[in-house]
């Protein structure tokens, strides 16, 4: 009887401890299984980082940052549709899992930090639309995967998830508003051909003359001595008429005669006015 009661108690055992085991061993897939699904997103947010680092104002470089974005998105939609198929994790794998998160969350910050430094860029190439219709649908996606991981974690780690949750909505709206902004104005950029080399410089000139000294003033023209004053006649002395002398000899025509003898009577009658005044001065 006691040993029958023995092996009962032995195989009791045996069954609780095989059934351990198990257990953890699910545990452990389930974190291996969420650690597989997030390693592509983590990885195809590092090589969005390297396409917008490697933006050039090339249309290349910037297909190269959709596809890559396009890719990123679908690993992340495959990501959260392998977790919720997974089961719960316990508070130590739900530890473990705290730090791959960190890191997904650090390689969001950084992909989202470099991408709105590079706007202008795309702003130049007309594409800042494109990449806010990514950032929008790459935040949906994101938040779907921050919700299936919650779900798995105990309830003591909740809080924890939704802290992380938080921080990956509040990075992805602000590269959503950045985009949001309208696109600045382009400046084209001025290219300076190269200058070819300038002509050797002329010789200097020769100083200038100086400068010929200015011309001595002329002297001063002595003004005109004034004229002596005309002598008074002598009292009563008359003063003779001198006729004005005969002009030429023109040709003896009737008119000319008559304006000569015309011209004799007048000298006449001025040598008779002259004499009949010096005759009154007189008396």
């Amino acid at each position: 009887m006691l040993s029958l009661n023995l092996v009962i108690a032995l195989l009791g055992q045996s069954a609780i401890v095989a059934a351990a085991p198990s257990s953890f061993l699910g545990a452990r897939d389930n974190l291996d299984v969420i650690e597989n699904a997030l390693a592509p997103v983590s990885l195809s947010l590092a090589q969005v980082d390297s396409a917008v680092l490697a933006l050039d104002g090339g249309p290349v470089t910037a297909n190269n940052l959709l596809v890559f974005s396009q890719q990123a998105q679908t690993a992340t939609d495959q990501a959260t549709l392998q977790i919720q198929a997974t089961g719960d994790l316990g508070p130590i794998r739900a530890a473990r899992l705290r730090r791959i998160t960190d890191g997904l969350l650090d390689q969001t910050t950084t992909t989202v930090n470099d991408l709105v430094s590079r706007k202008p860029i795309l702003d130049n190439l007309g594409v800042s639309g494109v990449a806010l219709e990514s950032l929008q649908r790459q935040k949906i996606s994101t938040m779907a995967l921050t919700g299936a991981l919650s779900e798995k974690v105990p309830r003591i780690g909740q809080r924890i998830a939704e802290e992380d949750s938080v921080q990956l909505q509040s990075i992805l709206d602000t590269g959503i508003s950045a985009y949001s902004q309208p696109a600045v104005a382009a400046v084209p950029v001025a290219v300076v051909p190269a200058a070819s080399p300038a002509p050797p410089a002329a010789a200097p000139a020769p100083p200038a003359a100086a400068p010929a000294p200015p011309a001595a003033a002329p002297p001063a023209v002595a003004p005109p001595a004034a004229a002596p004053p005309a002598a008074a006649p002598a009292p009563g002395v008359p003063v003779a008429v001198v006729p004005a002398p005969a002009p030429p000899a023109a040709v003896d025509t009737p008119a000319a005669r008559r304006a000569k003898r015309r011209k004799q009577a007048e000298a006449l009658l001025n040598l008779l006015a002259v004499e009949d005044g010096d005759v009154d001065d007189e008396e």
